[in-house]
């Protein structure tokens, strides 16, 4: 279920050319008048014809001059931190750190002001790009959706009335109890106090933080960070939903570091870390563990290195071998290398029901194998048919599929149908009368449509 916010109907970054703009404007508006227009630009325009002003600004915390009145127009900062900032998810926890706090800091200055609509992070996941490749490190989380310690500030910030932590109570601690990891221990909470114990002792009871600050000079090795060491003025963290809590100087001791999270002094959420052994065995996940048997559903095969206890460690370039029981297919690097104590894999079905069985091998470790249930694929129904297909096809028979076998719409068993199959665009891929209700459509028209529209009609 996607959410648009906002429409940029323009070329990213471009200067302003009403010769395009407007029209693209038009069109947005047009198809969708419940949502505002913007545009993500590096220069200030001479006018702005969109519905909310849109800059990239990526240090903060000046909003550009505009030369438009402000009390009619809004400002959103449509791109800030990646480029600025790229954090491998394997980097030094230091790192990883400050990315968080660079997207805490940028929040604050997005809520500064109430002509400000927000700020946008520059973005959820790593990606593939030959512009600063061959991978862009911008994300919250990784290629393969695995978090960054950032992920968990926005985590912490959200919930689902109002911000109140205790729809969704979360605490997080950005760190790996390492003898490397920073003294000042960063925890991320939608709770009203959080109590840190190291080793079963209590190390502090904190409120949230009241002062935005770069306190932890290890922060500061990287250039990146020198606008924000010791120079920036300090920021209030009130304009935040839930600011971060900051345990100062506390001096690592190998062992288990626990955060609880308390709302009306009853603990709401917990969260555990434990100093890493020598790495011993691999657990695997399978996210979903239940996948359609048409061919192109796909299960996220995750392995996680761990030691003797269970505790993850963080190491990075160990090969893991995946491999499949029958059918299917392993899509990524096999062997993959792991990235921070991870490698991830996707393992795509077979078109016959049952189980498959997913296996994860390397050098020195115990192995481990997961479960995948292959279940009739019953198609997923989109909620639209695309407009200009639903001109010339009755809406009330159409339906739009995802996979290559789906159930006829509106089809009873042993009652003949004609069955018309659509691409997105109208253009017809094959008509057949049949009396299936199911219908695998990469053996009847010689391919695997992604996504396809299905009309359906009795024959008389």
């Amino acid at each position: 279920h996607p959410s648009v916010a906002i429409w940029g109907p323009a070329i990213n970054e471009a200067v302003s050319d009403p010769y395009i703009e407007i029209p693209l404007n038009d069109i947005a508006h047009e198809e969708d008048s419940s949502r505002m227009t913007s545009a993500g630009r590096l220069t200030t325009p001479e006018t702005n014809i969109f519905d909310i002003y849109g800059h990239n600004n990526f240090m903060g915390p000046l909003v550009p001059s505009m030369n438009i009145d402000p009390a009619s127009m809004g400002y959103l900062n449509t791109e800030h931190t990646g480029h600025t900032y790229p954090t491998k998810r394997f980097d030094p926890e230091w790192k990883l750190v400050g990315q968080g706090m660079r997207h805490e800091l940028m929040t604050i200055y997005a809520r500064q002001s109430p002509r400000i609509h927000g700020g946008v992070g520059w973005c959820a996941y790593d990606y593939a790009t030959p512009w600063s490749g061959p991978m862009a490190y911008h994300g919250v989380m990784d290629f393969m959706r695995i978090p960054k310690f950032a992920f968990y500030f926005y985590q912490s910030q959200s919930a689902a009335y109002n911000y109140d932590g205790s729809f969704h109570p979360m605490v997080f601690i950005a760190n790996y109890n390492t003898p490397e990891s920073p003294l000042d221990r960063r925890v991320y909470s939608n709770c009203d106090s959080v109590r840190l114990y190291q080793n079963g002792t209590l190390v502090a009871t904190k409120r949230p933080d009241s002062l935005f600050a770069v306190t932890d000079s290890s922060l500061c090795h990287d250039a990146g960070w020198a606008l924000f060491c010791h120079t920036l003025p300090l920021q209030e963290t009130n304009l935040l939903a839930h600011p971060a809590f900051t345990f100062n100087n506390v001096p690592f001791q190998a062992g288990e570091l626990k955060a609880e999270g308390f709302i009306g002094g009853s603990v709401a959420a917990t969260h555990t870390v434990r100093t890493p052994g020598s790495a011993a065995k691999i657990v695997l996940l399978a996210d979903p563990p239940a996948i359609g048997a048409n061919g192109s559903d796909f299960s996220r095969i995750v392995a996680t290195i761990v030691d003797s206890n269970g505790t993850p460690v963080p190491v990075t370039g160990t090969h893991i071998t995946f491999s499949l029981s029958s059918g299917g297919n392993i899509i990524g690097d096999n062997p993959s290398p792991t990235e921070a104590g991870t490698a991830v894999v996707l393992a795509q079905s077979p078109v016959t029901l049952g189980e498959m069985s997913v296996a994860a091998s390397a050098a020195g470790l115990t192995g481990a194998t997961v479960p995948v249930a292959l279940t009739d694929p019953t198609p997923v129904i989109r909620p639209a048919v695309p407009r200009r297909l639903a001109r010339t096809v009755d809406k009330a028979v159409v339906r739009a599929f995802y996979g290559t076998r789906f159930v006829v719409p509106g089809a009873e068993a042993g009652k003949e149908r004609l069955v018309s199959v659509f691409d997105l665009h109208g253009r017809l891929l094959y008509r057949e009368v049949t009396k299936k209700n199911i219908i695998d459509l990469r053996r009847m028209a010689g391919t695997a449509m992604e996504v396809m529209v299905v009309k359906s009609q009795k024959v008389k």
